[in-house]
């Protein structure tokens, strides 16, 4: 992988984690409303099979993010075209879902 590449790998997986860390924090932040609020039916479930935590939730979307990023490293070894388009594909989900957080 060139320099340039090397960076911008860097780059997108710096802000992916970053906003998969805010969202980790929204949810212990906000873990007594968040029951009420959560829309992912999912989420709902994780919670209540946890009886009302937060803990089993966030550790499942950890896991999710990380295993995100374990694949789409190894598409990009394998193949930098798709591997990138797979990369900017994630970080713009990322900032659809930062700035749902934040605004809605």
């Amino acid at each position: 992988m060139t320099k340039r590449k090397n960076i911008a790998f860097w780059f997108l997986f710096t802000m992916i984690l970053s906003i998969s860390a805010l969202d980790l924090y929204l949810i212990i932040r906000f873990q007594n409303v968040l029951i009420h609020e959560e829309k992912n039916i999912v989420g709902i479930w994780l919670i209540r099979l946890d009886s009302g935590s937060v803990a089993l939730f966030s550790a499942v979307k950890m896991f999710g993010t990380c295993l995100s990023l374990m694949i789409w490293k190894k598409i990009l070894i394998s193949n930098q075209k798709y591997g990138f388009t797979i990369g900017i594909s994630i970080l713009a989900f990322q900032i659809f879902l930062f700035c749902w957080l934040l605004f809605f």
